[in-house]
């Protein structure tokens, strides 16, 4: 395999595995920290973790083409760029498509997860 579609490969696999980190940390999140969390710090926290996420996707996608660009690699660099994004749409695609072709094993909604309306 070239080296370029293989830091691509990895690339998108890593977005793919930090995407689903934070998906189950928000999913979670209630039974991991306190609920009581201050109304003034829950904002900030929504805001930090935006701009974290922001800058490791930055790095993940855009940070190697960059260095091969800025190193003259001009051509291997905006290949790397589109199959990076290419492989993360194609394994969006392929969750979506699983999803579709053989369902969700069970439902499960944040109400029925022991998580109770606040009314």
């Amino acid at each position: 395999m070239d080296a370029t579609l293989r830091y691509a490969l990895m690339h998108a696999i890593a977005v793919v595995l930090y995407v689903a980190a934070l998906v189950c940390l928000i999913f979670y999140g209630e039974t991991i920290v306190s609920p009581n969390i201050p109304e003034l710090i829950a904002p900030i926290l929504v805001l930090l973790l935006l701009v974290v996420s922001a800058a490791v996707m930055g790095m993940l996608v855009f940070l190697r083409p960059l260095m091969w660009y800025l190193d003259g690699k001009k051509k291997e660099a905006i290949h790397l760029a589109i199959y990076t994004v290419a492989g993360i749409a194609i394994i969006a695609a392929l969750i979506c498509a699983s999803l579709i072709a053989f369902g969700p094993t069970q439902e499960v909604s944040p109400i029925e997860n022991n998580m109770t309306l606040v009314q």
